[in-house]
């Protein structure tokens, strides 16, 4: 484990040239022998390179309003590298924050113990919910979840007015979702998150897309989002679950999401380098069986088509608007859609006149 979480700490130094020669060598070394993760190192440095500034990042410093700037900055490759890895845009966020964490636990600190108990004030002065930031990094990258969990509950319930409180709440957030997949906890965390800390991350998509899913799933006791786990385990044959969950939960955010793994299951499966997303969604749809399944789909693939081939789009919205086989919600989002990009395109005609 100790070999891992160093390995983790030299891969996020090298992303900022932050190596010794030492260090180098054992790091190229290792990478020699996985070209996977070689390829993954180097989209991660195409990442980091979209959200710090000129010169490396101050790692002991708050990450977030740097990252949020960048992003906006250069959503398009951020897209194409985050598709690769499977992340969302605010995962993407989760993972740099994680792995600067894994920077600070790889280089020594002497004032820093390997557990430091909570304290109002730091004799040092520094925050002591940073300090637990530090514990609950190191016990992620450990997968000790619940250590890491209970450190951020003591973080924001002693401290909610800390500077480091709103990233304590965050990562606490983003645990019990991804790591945890505690629902009903996400859904209070998220809530408290936005309650209190709205004003500074309310624009982080992950925020709100967030606690709109969870806001939904409430209503099925989360049951929407425990299927979905359950068809991401990739035993069996994971496409055909993830259909079941398309045509169980139509019209519904955990549908989108159940469409997206089933685009990158497809790719996974393909032996054909250089697919598009959309080639692998619309290769998706073509293998449902239930026709719910396939006018969500052609929904999904007509909101990916709207930027790029309004025709396209408009084809596709129309399509599922008199889809007799689609439910009532997805016919009407589709027509409420396409209502929209008629007006946008109405709107261009009349300015280019």
């Amino acid at each position: 484990m100790g070999r891992r979480r160093r390995l983790q700490g030299l891969l996020a130094a090298s992303l900022y040239d932050d190596l010794s020669k030492a260090e180098r060598r054992v790091l190229d070394a290792y990478l020699e022998k996985q070209p996977k993760l070689r390829a993954q190192r180097e989209d991660l440095a195409c990442f980091v390179q979209t959200i710090q500034e000129s010169s490396p990042p101050q790692l002991d410093l708050d990450l977030l309003s740097g990252i949020r700037a960048r992003l906006a900055a250069q959503a398009s490759e951020r897209r194409r590298i985050l598709w690769r890895w499977g992340l969302s845009a605010g995962a993407g966020v989760a993972f740099v924050v994680l792995l600067a964490g894994a920077y600070n636990a790889a280089v020594p600190d002497p004032n820093r113990s390997k557990v430091r108990p909570f304290v109002a004030d730091s004799e040092d002065g520094s925050s002591p919910v940073r300090s637990l930031l530090t514990q609950a990094t190191a016990m992620t990258a450990d997968h000790n979840y619940t250590g890491a969990y209970r450190c951020l509950k003591e973080a924001v319930a002693h401290s909610p007015k800390d500077k480091w409180a709103a990233e304590a709440q965050l990562r606490l957030a983003r645990l019990v979702f991804e790591d945890l997949h505690w629902y009903r906890e996400a859904d209070t965390c998220y809530e408290t998150l936005f309650r209190e800390y709205g004003d500074r991350l309310k624009h982080i998509a992950e925020v709100v897309e967030r606690r709109d899913l969870l806001a939904e799933a409430r209503e099925d006791g989360y049951a929407s989002l425990n299927a979905l786990d359950a068809a991401r385990q990739r035993s069996g044959d994971p496409l055909a679950k993830l259909e079941k969950v398309i045509a169980a939960y139509p019209g519904k955010i955990v549908a989108s999401l159940a469409a997206e793994d089933m685009a990158r299951v497809v790719l996974e499966q393909s032996e054909e380098n250089g697919r598009s997303p959309l080639w692998a969604m619309e290769q998706a749809r073509d293998r449902c069986e239930d026709p719910v399944a396939v006018a969500e789909l052609n929904y999904e693939l007509a909101r990916r088509y709207w930027q790029e081939d309004s025709e396209k789009a408009r084809g596709l919205f129309r399509e599922v608007e008199s889809d007799t086989n689609a439910v009532v919600a997805q016919r009407e989002r589709a027509r409420n859609a396409l209502y929209r990009l008629e007006s946008t395109l109405g709107e261009k005609a009349s300015a280019s006149d």
